[in-house]
């Protein structure tokens, strides 16, 4: 099993005066652990341990969380508030499980590496989603009416921000129940662990 963190804080993208839409700027960070490898039993125990929990500690084998942030500068002209500058970032960092040493059985190994492919590809679905989140921000950002006072901007700002942050936590569900939280996409080891034991 493995863990998939709908954590969506902020997000940050480069735009300029006029009308184009710039893409996010996106960050990954790979964060392994590693997984002993003496036997089957070990390397549960260890993707148990050292894995994700959830606050109802369910225990998941890997997953990604992500952080969007956004830095906008605004300047009043014509008794009139007008975005100046934005920036949109999206951070993703990923947990995953690391063999120790490679495994000596070569159908063990092959399994393991479809298994640990499949779980960064389903992880990278939500990253996506984060993606497109964060370019919804940017545009809506981008359309907000030009208010009398600058003060007013960050309320609207956060409004948008709180809006889509409920759209892209539904879209997360929706698919973490379409692929049954990645099983669906192949990425489950308990077959293996199981079938080995």
């Amino acid at each position: 099993m493995k863990r998939i963190t709908t954590q969506l804080t902020y997000l940050s993208f480069l735009i300029l005066s006029g009308n184009l839409l710039a893409e996010p700027i996106t960050s990954e960070e790979f964060k392994p652990y590693k997984v002993e490898v003496s036997s089957v039993a070990a390397m549960f125990e260890h993707m148990k341990k050292h894995g994700l929990s959830d606050q109802n500690d369910y225990q998941f084998h890997g997953g990604s969380s992500w952080k969007i942030s956004w830095t906008y500068q605004t300047k009043v002209r014509r008794s009139r508030c007008y975005l100046k500058k934005l920036k949109v970032r999206v951070k993703a960092t990923h947990k995953t499980p690391e063999l120790s040493a490679p495994l000596k059985n070569a159908v063990m190994q092959e399994t393991w590496d479809n298994y640990n492919q499949a779980l960064l590809k389903h992880q990278n679905k939500h990253i996506e989603l984060a993606v497109a989140s964060a370019t919804t921000i940017e545009k809506e950002i981008k359309n907000i009416k030009k208010p009398k006072n600058c003060d007013e901007f960050g309320p609207l700002v956060n409004d948008i921000y709180e809006n889509i942050l409920l759209e892209n936590k539904t879209k997360n569900q929706r698919l973490d129940a379409k692929t049954d939280l990645g099983r669906k996409d192949g990425a489950t080891f308990d077959s293996f662990i199981h079938g080995e034991e």
